[in-house]
């Protein structure tokens, strides 16, 4: 027999039972308690949750959209994972893009001040990328000042 082991509902909560059984099922997902590639029974989730199908089934549908789960017709319903190293790839790259925009658009909002810092910090990151490609790993800390946080 599966168990899930996920937390019960509450039920005073206002929130419709699909919602919270969603809510349970995606913080699970997200913290590893369903690992990628394990299969969801829905009847076993129903059971645990002490909910219909119904909810349970809803909340699946949800999951999908966001593509923390797969539904594999006649084989069943699959946590979600990483399937290659180009969808790794893909991940990382679109990473990169997103902190390169979030640095210009705080370096954007530096003081002064502010810009001497971070410059010894951008310097000192360089220095380390340079070394790190070059075949001499060097390992330093840099750290941007606490209010930078």
């Amino acid at each position: 027999m599966t168990e899930y082991n996920l937390p019960s509902l509450n039920n005073y909560s206002y929130k419709p039972l699909r919602m919270q059984v969603y809510e349970v099922l995606r913080e699970a997902i997200l913290t590893g308690k369903l690992d990628p590639g394990e299969k969801i029974i829905e009847v076993k989730i129903a059971e645990e949750l002490n909910v219909s199908r119904t909810p349970v089934r809803e909340a699946i549908r949800m999951l999908e959209l966001e593509e923390l789960i797969e539904i594999h017709p006649q084989k069943g319903i699959f946590v979600a994972g990483i399937e290659s190293k180009k969808e790794i790839d893909n991940i990382f790259e679109v990473r990169a893009e997103l902190e390169a925009l979030a640095v210009r658009l705080a370096a954007a909002n530096l003081t002064d001040q502010q810009k001497i810092p971070a410059k010894k910090s951008s310097n000192g990151i360089r220095s380390c990328h340079q070394s790190a490609t070059s075949g001499k790993m060097h390992r330093s800390r840099y750290s941007l000042p606490p209010d930078y946080i």
